[in-house]
């Protein structure tokens, strides 16, 4: 493995805070609690199931932040398995994250980004004809249409080259754009809970009383409780990301403790609210 001596710790506590925040707070809080209440139908199980989530994220964060400061270098957990288990599995797991996981994961944000954007802003699409005129098939995934929702997948394209451009650059620039983009996600969620308050129309019973048409039982209720805890799970992931950039990180040892206590506050008010 390469060494890191030409990375330049330049990022300080505020970009690493941003860095995990920013992906905390990614599009798994805006996405995941309509499909959890779909499967669950009650709010007392749904705020058992972030409990699940944010304990289970909390023992792995406080783990990854002490190997993390043991650690301190770039390239994240791909490294910490090249030293505990060897070239072989951080082999596998390296190929994995480059070719699947960081990549799709990604690309799966950057879409659900670019669909937001559409509920503020008309973007350019294909009459249904067109978007139906070419057309994939995928053994066990099924039919995939290239030129629906070309707009979306336009702009997702386009944030894509972009934020990695800039993050290529330069890694102060990439660390000030991530701050800009935790701001504003943070300023959103806080809109969005101050509205509840505001709204004439709530009513306190919605948080206890629960669906009459969704009772799962028995076993479906067990499956229903581990897939929600699967999507709060993907909703609190993010807590890893600031391993990844050990390397650049003014006094790693110190800021990583911090950052994993912040953590912990993160999945309190995911929580709470």
């Amino acid at each position: 493995m390469q060494s890191n001596k030409n990375f330049g710790r330049t990022l300080g506590l505020y970009t690493a805070i941003s860095l995990v925040i920013g992906t905390v707070i990614g599009s798994g809080i805006f996405m995941r609690p309509a499909e959890m209440a779909s499967l669950l139908g009650s709010p007392m199980l749904i705020l058992l199931v972030w409990i699940i989530g944010g304990v289970l994220s909390l023992f792995v964060a406080m783990v990854l932040a002490e190997v993390g400061a043991m650690l301190p270098e770039t390239g994240g957990q791909y490294f910490f398995m090249r030293k505990m288990y060897g070239e072989f599995w951080a082999y596998l797991y390296g190929w994995a994250n480059f070719s699947v996981i960081n990549t799709a994961g990604t690309a799966g944000i950057a879409f659900i980004c670019s669909q937001y954007v559409e509920y503020f802003f008309k973007l350019p699409r294909f009459t249904t004809v067109t978007e139906h005129a070419v057309k994939l098939h995928l053994p066990f995934i099924g039919d995939i249409l290239p030129l629906e929702n070309i707009g979306v997948k336009l702009l997702t394209i386009l944030l894509l080259i972009v934020l990695t451009a800039i993050s290529y650059r330069s890694t102060k620039t990439g660390g000030f754009i991530q701050v800009l983009f935790t701001a504003a996600k943070v300023l959103a969620i806080v809109l969005l809970i101050g509205g509840l308050f505001f709204y004439k129309d709530g009513l306190i019973k919605n948080f206890t009383t629960n669906s009459t048409a969704i009772k799962p039982l028995g076993f479906a209720l067990f499956a229903a409780i581990i897939a929600a805890t699967n999507g709060a799970l993907q909703a609190y992931d993010g807590w890893g990301t600031m391993v990844n950039v050990a390397g650049e990180i003014k006094n790693p040892q110190k800021i990583s403790l911090k950052v994993c206590l912040l953590d912990c506050l993160v999945a309190l008010q995911y929580t709470y609210w």
